[in-house]
């Protein structure tokens, strides 16, 4: 007998035999894929959830602190009526705080992600060395109005430029979920 008669009067045979050889292969090698597509969207999943976290408490800690800078009595700084240790004692736990959550948005973002965050992290340096310039104790001629309209200048070009940053962050948060 040769092995063509075989296969020939054996077929059905053979092929039971192969099929139960094979089928506890795929099925197996199935699951074993089933569970590593489950793991990886797990994974973005949380990701995603982390990235939104974090953004959501970088703006907390930006507001907080925006807040802050739009409330600050600067016509009493600048009358000396609050001292510097006073103003910072009042700053300096919001500004920790948002400078935290900036840091904290390395852990889930990338590099690309990060530039619109800086930007918002510049705005907020200059609008702090804004209220810190309004003592300038070394010029004393320097007219106080001109250092509370440097203040509110900034403040306002702070407000202006964050805005449209967000707004920007806003439009890639709401691609990142919809897509």
């Amino acid at each position: 007998m040769t092995i063509l008669d075989f296969i020939t009067k054996y077929w059905a045979q053979i092929t039971i035999f192969f099929s139960l050889i094979t089928t506890p292969f795929i099925y197996f090698t199935k699951r074993y894929f089933d569970n590593q597509n489950k793991l990886l969207e797990i994974k973005q999943s949380l990701h995603q959830e982390l990235k939104l976290a974090a953004i959501q408490k970088f703006i907390e800690a930006y507001t907080e602190l925006e807040n802050f800078y739009w409330q600050v009595p600067y016509f009493e700084v600048v009358e000396r009526k609050i001292l510097p240790k006073e103003l910072d004692d009042m700053q300096l736990p919001l500004y920790n705080r948002f400078i935290s959550s900036y840091y904290s948005l390395f852990l889930v973002l990338n590099k690309s992600e990060i530039d619109d965050f800086d930007k918002i992290k510049e705005e907020i340096s200059k609008t702090k060395y804004a209220l810190g310039q309004l003592y300038d104790y070394f010029d004393e001629d320097n007219n106080k109005t001109i250092r509370t309209n440097n203040y509110h200048n900034s403040y306002d070009s702070m407000m202006r430029n964050n805005k449209q940053i967000l707004l920007g962050i806003g439009d890639k948060v709401r691609k990142m979920y919809t897509s």
